[in-house]
C-alpha cells in the first residue's frame, strides 16, 4: 500500500467516524452501549485524521528508513 493510499483511507476514516459520531448522538438517546460506542468513534476520529501528521513527522526522524516502514509505523 503506498503511503498516499493510506492517509487517504486514514482521513476517510476520520470523516467517516466522525459522521457516524455525529449521527449518534443527534439521533439517539444516551445508554451505557451507545456511550461507549460513541468513545471509540471520538478514537477512530483522533487517529483517522493524526495518522497522517505521524507518518509525515516519523519520516522527519527517522531520515534512513524506508518510505513503507514509516507508513506502517505511523
Amino acid at each position: 500500500m503506498s503511503p498516499r493510499l493510506a492517509d487517504f483511507l486514514s482521513v476517510f476514516l476520520g470523516l467517516a467516524a466522525a459522521a457516524g459520531l455525529g449521527a449518534l448522538v443527534f439521533q439517539t438517546r444516551p445508554t451505557p452501549w451507545l456511550e461507549a460506542a460513541a468513545l471509540m468513534l471520538v478514537l477512530l476520529t483522533a487517529a483517522g485524521f493524526s495518522a497522517p501528521f505521524w507518518r509525515r513527522l516519523l519520516r522527519k526522524l527517522l531520515s534512513e528508513s524506508t518510505e513503507r516502514e514509516t507508513a506502517v509505523m505511523g
